[in-house]
């Protein structure tokens, strides 16, 4: 009987030995599926590797050098088209007094590169692998996003800095970015990120964007209220020059770049940003393997429910008067206006009509 309890305990003691090591093998497994799936979620799963090979296209889509030749052809053909109609405020040569206004045209030496930024097109980012490439920062979260844009006019000068000579020197021998984005959700996006939230900006533009409303009497609250209609009512005037440095958010993208007096290289658009950035950076640090992040600060404003819900709040005269501030840029660009508002609209606004008045009236 002896021998048997001693077998026995000997197969008890053997299963339990198995049993232990099982349970510790799927604990540690389970840990290490655990942290790999931590690392997946809260590690900077916003960083991509630039790809070496700029030409790779998915099957049946165009490759780089056909989209951007398509969208350089017709910015040209546009602008030539404007100039024929001596629409002169855009088409005019880049003389000392029009580089006074290129702000937003910064010059990356270091790369033979030139950006002009748009604010609500991805811009933070842009501004975020120039300071990284430019050596200022040695990583892109090293930066708040508050404070990325006073450091890319610290350490980045723009095109106005230089003399006539020097900025046409580098017009002509330095590649050529810009990123745009379709006009109408710029602008809610926009107004999204700068009245949506109290800050400076809201502060001060909030008591003239509702001086005409009933609760004139108080628009020197700063908590006023600042509805969609106010903005657009404000943006839409054409009296507003719009000339006003924080109104670079909602000024036209041809105003801010000269994309007919600037022949840019690249033309960006931020419906497709992941793939244009991707490939700006292989341009511009030819196949260097830098890690880029994605946008920050996203408002959404080009979901389709979301910019329903805003436009919707707008007469079809407001939705008329904003559609003629922002004509050019939609021209340009050769974006459409979305069918949610051109199906609201009751006249037709064309630019090219407009030119045409202003060419009779010259001659």
């Amino acid at each position: 009987m002896g021998i048997h309890t001693f077998i026995s305990r000997k197969k008890m003691l053997a299963f339990i030995s198995l049993l232990t090591v099982s349970l510790a093998l799927f604990i540690i497994k389970g840990f290490s599926d655990n942290i790999s799936y931590l690392r997946n979620r809260y590690e900077p799963s916003t960083m991509r590797n630039v790809p070496k090979n700029k030409n790779t296209k998915m099957p049946g889509s165009l490759s780089v050098e056909d989209i951007q030749h398509k969208r350089r052809s017709h910015l040209r053909e546009t602008c030539e088209r404007l100039g024929a109609k001596k629409y002169s405020e855009i088409v005019d040569r880049l003389d000392a007094d029009t580089l006074k206004k290129a702000g937003n045209i910064f010059v990356l030496d270091k790369y033979k590169t030139i950006f002009c930024y748009v604010p609500k097109t991805g811009c933070t980012t842009w501004k975020r692998m120039l300071l990284l490439l430019n050596g200022n920062i040695n990583a892109t979260e090293d930066i708040s996003h508050e404070a990325v844009h006073y450091m890319a006019f610290e350490h980045i000068p723009t095109l106005r800095t230089f003399n006539l000579k020097d900025a046409q020197e580098r017009l002509t021998n330095y590649s050529k970015f810009v990123f745009v984005r379709e006009p109408f959700s710029r602008i809610l996006s926009a107004f999204r990120d700068k009245f949506e939230v109290n800050n400076p900006i809201k502060n001060h533009y909030a008591p003239r964007m509702v001086k005409k409303s009933k609760n004139s009497g108080k628009t020197k609250d700063k908590n006023i209220n600042v509805t969609f209609g106010n903005f657009v009512d404000y943006v839409s005037d054409p009296w507003n020059v719009l000339g006003d440095p924080a109104e670079e958010h909602w000024r036209e993208m041809f105003r801010l770049c000269s994309p007919c007096q600037v022949p840019y290289d690249y033309i960006g658009h931020f419906e497709t940003f992941k793939e244009d950035f991707r490939d700006s950076m292989q341009q511009i640090t030819k196949g260097d393997n830098i890690m880029i992040p994605e946008p920050s600060n996203p408002t959404n404003s080009s979901r389709s429910a979301i910019f329903d819900k805003y436009y919707s709040q707008l007469s079809s005269l407001q939705l008329e008067s904003l559609y003629k501030r922002l004509a050019t840029d939609i021209e340009l660009f050769n974006y459409q206006v979305p069918a949610s508002i051109e199906n609201r609209m009751n006249t037709s606004y064309s630019i090219w009509d407009s030119t045409d008045e202003k060419k009779e009236h010259h001659e």
